[in-house]
């Protein structure tokens, strides 16, 4: 059985360009864009910003890098396996709100 892969395209942008460059990445058919600055985990740099995508497969995933490409660094990765849709579950856990209500 072969292991699921998600492809991810991501681009390195100004900060002021990712409004733009997230719409154009939606519009190349992204699944979902995320925004990495320097207030998350994965840093930057100073005044950028770096765009994740999510696409649908491989060849989607390329193309939108491709037409990328000639302005912005771009790459594709991928996540491999499904471990990681439970692996967020390790970190949450109940929260009691007064007597009766958790959640």
């Amino acid at each position: 059985m072969t292991e699921s892969r998600y492809p991810y395209v991501h681009v390195d942008v100004p900060a002021e360009d990712s409004d733009e460059i997230s719409f154009e990445l939606w519009e190349l058919g992204a699944q979902g864009v995320e925004e990495r600055d320097d207030g998350t985990l994965v840093r930057a740099g100073e005044g950028r910003v770096e765009l994740v995508a999510s696409f649908i497969d491989d060849e989607a995933a390329e193309e939108a890098r491709a037409a990328l490409a000639d302005r912005y660094t771009t790459r594709v990765e991928h996540v491999v396996g499904d471990a990681w849709a439970d692996a967020w579950k390790q970190y949450f856990k109940p929260t009691h709100f007064g007597a009766r209500l958790v959640v």
